[in-house]
């Protein structure tokens, strides 16, 4: 089930990043957005990209998903129109 592998960067002056951290109630929310320039690359369901010199990988991404369920969060990975944005919840 791969789609498909690239790697480019984001061009220069073009780069961002946004963390927003809010609680409401007994629910606390983290918002990561970023920037990218291509489709992010989903290989077996799984979000990967190719780094110069480093082949595939995506371990960050699977790592946060199982902290966020030992804890009984909920995560939300939106992306399109050149942003990326993960979004967790945790319920006090």
């Amino acid at each position: 089930n791969k789609k498909h592998l690239l790697y480019e960067e984001v061009a220069e002056g073009k780069k961002w990043i946004q963390i927003i951290i809010r609680q409401i109630g007994n629910i606390s929310f983290i918002k990561v957005s970023n920037s990218y320039f291509k489709e992010p690359c989903i290989e077996n369901n799984v979000f990967a990209s190719r780094k110069k010199d480093q082949g595939v990988h995506g371990i960050g991404l699977t790592s946060v998903k199982s902290i966020i369920e030992k804890y009984n969060g909920v995560i939300d990975i939106k992306y399109g129109d050149k942003k990326f944005t993960i979004t967790i919840s945790f319920f006090n």
